[in-house]
């Protein structure tokens, strides 16, 4: 944004507004980014702070941090087993491109508090979880996702996920969105 902050966006307004996803109960990140398309942009944290909690759609279109153009993969997806998915392709596009929209099998990760995780399922039918994978630390064997369950989950918020093994499916899923303006 050359010399200008990036706007923090409100993820509540993605569980209170895109109607074709379930609010708290999960979507799918390509429906969010079509919906965010669709309305003309999605508002700031500031103006549509997270609640954790299903609320009646709120967005004001005169808060809108960004508005969206599409999305693209950030690695081939997958929707079988996925036994096979490219991490160096994931790790390239993080590297180049930031912050990753992901969708994983969280169902075990309720008691995480810390280590490099593994005990998930790869396959795309398990898949019931999008998250953010923000970072990697290749010599200690791990990815850094961001969680939405609160800083007092895990470490302070965060997930290791082994890599080498498509831990939790997070290369079946991975992708971005084509920003078209921040306003």
């Amino acid at each position: 944004m050359h010399g200008h902050a990036i706007p923090t966006l409100s993820p509540q307004q993605i569980v209170d507004c895109d109607t074709t996803s379930y609010g708290c109960n999960g979507g799918w990140t390509e429906s969010a980014f079509m919906y965010v398309e669709q309305q003309g942009g999605l508002d700031t944290e500031a103006s549509y702070p997270y609640a954790g909690v299903n609320q009646n759609c709120a967005f004001k279109p005169s808060s809108v941090g960004a508005k969206v153009s599409g999305y693209k993969y950030a690695a081939p997806p997958c929707n079988d087993t996925c036994d096979h998915q490219d991490e160096a392709a994931l790790r390239a596009s993080l590297t180049t491109l930031g912050p990753l929209s992901i969708c994983v099998d969280a169902s075990n990760w309720s008691d995480y508090v810390g280590g490099v995780f593994s005990d998930c399922s790869h396959n795309y039918a398990d898949q019931d979880h999008c998250v953010q994978l923000v970072g990697y630390n290749w010599s200690k064997g791990y990815w850094i996702v961001r969680n939405s369950w609160n800083t007092d989950w895990g470490l302070d918020g965060y997930i290791y996920l082994k890599t080498g093994i498509n831990a939790c499916g997070l290369v079946d899923d991975a992708d971005y969105p084509t920003i078209a303006k921040f306003v």
